[in-house]
């Protein structure tokens, strides 16, 4: 039972002990700062209030604000330039009443960091005068910011890039004497006036959205490409043509259909045969110079700048023909090819040519020249067969039993009433125009030729 007592008493003497050490602290705390304390990132950790006061005086005394910019820059803004004074205790009394004293184990845990804009006071118009004369306000370091864009076509890589904005070192003025002011008042030892976003900023950066559609847009124009099939004459049109028809205005992007029709116009005027005089080398081995007549490729240019801007507007790697109006039968350098009839309307007389190969030849008789029905010399395109037609004009009505029209009503075919061909039966005797052969030559001829076959008359 004594053991008893004399442990309580023991445990009571230990706890008053403590409880008085804890309020000795507590009443310790009233007039001094806790455990963690700071103000203004400078540490008072258990410092009296007197001692605050004269340190934060001795501060103020020998201040200093390092300013620090851009590109490696950095001013200094001295205390005593600006007239700087200490102001009042009544913020750091405030500091350390805000503390209850007897909550100071906290502070083990938990640190305070008191902010003060109200210590000092200082010239406004030396300070601005200060500012002014800072290195990153002078001309030689003030680098204006840059939007990111779009760059001129990229020829190496194929494509529109985008160029990265320019940050650039132009500072918000008003902003950074605020900036200056702040620090000043809570007597900073230090302002980044990048890291307090003071400087202005490109509008628009490389991750805008708006920029990243532009360009994509563009270079999905110039991702198309039409390989135009012309035989052995193959053109392609890739990225070295489109890139120059590409239009961003303020990022609206379009295609410069001027400069597309303009294409279209000079491709069809380059590779058109159809109204050209053409040389040909005859069977008698003369060269001769024929009108074109109704034969060659044209390009229907309307529907072909259609296609041609769908192509783009798609961005789409095809391969195909140009849109002709008019087809040839050939479409080799020399369009008549080596497949041809040859009418030579001087001697009267027909060939046919295979390949290069001779197949068939026939006298004939053309049209009537004293009448004035003498058939046209040029170049012409068989328009199409037909089998046991009837042939209508003015003052005939003529069936026959193979038909090859190629131009307008005039063509080749069969004329059972004649007894001969060839030789001068034309010139008094001759048809309305059409080229009257033998039966069996004109069905012969009938199996060998088709549509679009090129047909060639001279005298």
């Amino acid at each position: 039972m004594k053991i008893m007592n004399r442990t309580i008493k023991t445990i009571a003497v230990v706890i008053f002990a403590l409880l008085f050490i804890y309020f000795m602290v507590s009443l310790y705390f009233i007039n001094h700062f806790y455990f963690n304390t700071y103000i203004n990132d400078e540490i008072y950790s258990l410092k009296s209030l007197d001692t605050a006061k004269e340190e934060i005086s001795q501060v103020v005394e020998y201040y200093e604000l390092k300013v620090e910019g851009r590109n490696g820059l950095s001013d200094t803004i001295t205390g005593k330039d600006i007239m700087i004074q200490y102001k009042s205790d009544e913020q750091i009394e405030q500091f350390l009443k805000s503390q209850n004293p007897l909550l100071w184990p906290i502070s083990f845990i938990q640190s305070s960091n008191y902010v003060s804009d109200h210590l000092v006071t200082f010239d406004q118009s030396l300070l601005e005068k200060e500012i002014k004369n800072l290195v990153f306000n002078q001309s030689e370091n003030i680098i204006m910011p840059k939007d990111a864009t779009i760059s001129e076509y990229n020829q190496e890589k194929s494509q529109f890039l985008i160029i990265e904005e320019v940050e650039g070192a132009y500072l918000n003025y008003d902003k950074m004497i605020q900036i200056i002011i702040k620090a000043i008042d809570g007597l900073l030892p230090v302002v980044s006036l990048e890291e307090e976003k003071a400087y202005y900023a490109p509008e628009i950066d490389r991750n805008s959205k708006s920029l990243q559609k532009t360009v994509a847009l563009m270079n999905h124009y110039v991702g198309a490409s039409v390989n135009y099939k012309l035989s052995n004459l193959n053109e392609v049109l890739d990225y070295n043509t489109i890139h120059n028809w590409i239009k961003n205005e303020n990022g609206r992007v379009s295609l410069d259909e001027e400069q597309i029709r303009e294409y279209v116009k000079q491709f069809a005027k380059k590779y058109n045969t159809y109204g050209k005089n053409r040389e040909f080398k005859t069977t008698s081995g003369n060269t001769i110079k024929l009108p074109s007549g109704g034969y060659g490729w044209l390009i229907d240019q309307e529907a072909e700048y259609q296609a041609l801007l769908s192509n783009i507007e798609n961005g789409e790697v095809v391969s195909r023909e140009p849109v002709y109006s008019v087809r040839g039968y050939t479409r080799a350098e020399n369009d008549i090819g080596n497949t041809y009839v040859e009418a030579d309307l001087g001697s009267q007389h027909l060939y046919f040519y295979q390949e290069g190969e001779l197949i068939l030849e026939t006298d004939f008789v053309s049209g009537n020249m004293v009448k004035g029905f003498a058939t046209p010399p040029g170049v012409f395109g068989i328009t199409y067969k037909a089998r046991n037609a009837t042939l209508r004009g003015e003052d005939y009505e003529t069936p026959v039993n193979y038909w090859i029209p190629f131009n307008g009503n005039i063509g080749l075919h069969d004329a059972v009433w004649r007894k001969s061909f060839g030789g001068d039966i034309y010139i008094n005797h001759g048809s309305h125009g059409c080229l009257n052969l033998p039966k069996d030559k004109a069905e012969q001829l009938f199996s060998l030729t088709e549509q679009g076959m090129p047909v060639v008359c001279y005298y």
